[in-house]
C-alpha cells in the first residue's frame, strides 16, 4: 500500500510548481519505465501493481520497488487510463556540451503544447539529433503530458532551456537555421547536416530577435497558391520534415 501521505506527495507532481519544487517528475507505462531502467535513469521508486512487477521485474531495478493496487494508481496517474506501472524520477542537472560539427543541435522556440514538444523529443531522438535547446516561455519538458508524448525518448534527449539573448548567440557563432513561412525551399535548398536548426510555434511564428540572428530561413512548400489550403503545419510535423530532410541530404 502506499499510504494516504505519499498519494498526496505524488498527486501534487502533477502541478509544475511542485516539480520544481520537489526536482521530481512522474513518467509512466511499461515502456516509459522499462526505457529508465535500462538507462540507470535516477529515480526515487517504481510504483507497479504485483502482476507489473513479477511480469517485468526480473533483476535488480535501480530504485526501490513499491508494490501498490491499481486504485492507487488511479489516484496518482496523470493519464485518464492508468497504466500498472510509474516511476517517480529525479530531475537532472542538465549541461550544455559543445555544439558538434557533424551532429544538428535543435532549438525550440515558445512550444507550449506538452504533446508537441514531446513529439519533437521523439523526432529529434530518432534522427540522432545532437542536442536540444529550449526558450525560457516553452512548455516544460517534465509536463506528464510531454513526457507521454515523447514515448521514453526524454531518457536520452532532455532540452536545455536559455533565454532568447543565449539562443541568439547561438544562432550567430554557428551555422544556423530556421523553419519560416518566408525562407528558401528545403528541397532545392542544399543544408548542412550540422549546425543549429530553430523551430517554433506555429501560432507565434520566430521570435524576432531570431528572425534576425539565423544565417538562413527555410520553408516547407505547399501544394496550393497563396491564400488556398492550411496557412501553416503543426510545429511538430514541421520539424519531423525538417528532420527527415536533413537527414537525407546528409546520407546522400
Amino acid at each position: 500500500m502506499l499510504g494516504k501521505i505519499r498519494i498526496q506527495r505524488i498527486q501534487k507532481l502533477h502541478q509544475k510548481k511542485f516539480r520544481l519544487l520537489e526536482k521530481r517528475f512522474i513518467a509512466e507505462g511499461t515502456k516509459t519505465v522499462l526505457d529508465l531502467i535500462r538507462a540507470n535513469y535516477p529515480m526515487e521508486c517504481v510504483i507497479a501493481t504485483s502482476d507489473w512487477i513479477k511480469t517485468h521485474l526480473k533483476s535488480p531495478c535501480n530504485a526501490e520497488v513499491i508494490e501498490a493496487e491499481q486504485f492507487e494508481l488511479d489516484k496518482i496517474s496523470c493519464l485518464h487510463t492508468s497504466p500498472e506501472v510509474l516511476a517517480l524520477c529525479e530531475l537532472p542537472v542538465l549541461q550544455a556540451s559543445p555544439i558538434e560539427n557533424t551532429r544538428l543541435t535543435l532549438v525550440v522556440d515558445a512550444v507550449r503544447d506538452p504533446g508537441n514538444l514531446g513529439t519533437i523529443i521523439r523526432l529529434a531522438d530518432w534522427f540522432g539529433v545532437h542536442q536540444i535547446f529550449a526558450s525560457d516561455d516553452t512548455v516544460e519538458w517534465t509536463n506528464p503530458k510531454c513526457i507521454q508524448a515523447s514515448m521514453g525518448s526524454f531518457v536520452r534527449l532532455q532540452p536545455i532551456y536559455r533565454s532568447i539573448d543565449e539562443l541568439e548567440t547561438l544562432c550567430l557563432e554557428n551555422h544556423s537555421y530556421a523553419a519560416d513561412l518566408e525562407g528558401d525551399n528545403l528541397y532545392t535548398t542544399v543544408v548542412k547536416s550540422q549546425g543549429i536548426l530553430v523551430v517554433s510555434s506555429e501560432s507565434h511564428g520566430l521570435h524576432p530577435v531570431l528572425q534576425r540572428s539565423v544565417k538562413q530561413k527555410l520553408t516547407i512548400p505547399s501544394a496550393h497558391k497563396p491564400g488556398i489550403g492550411p496557412d501553416s503545419l503543426n510545429v511538430a510535423i514541421a520539424t519531423g520534415i525538417f528532420l527527415a530532410e536533413f537527414a537525407r541530404q546528409a546520407n546522400s
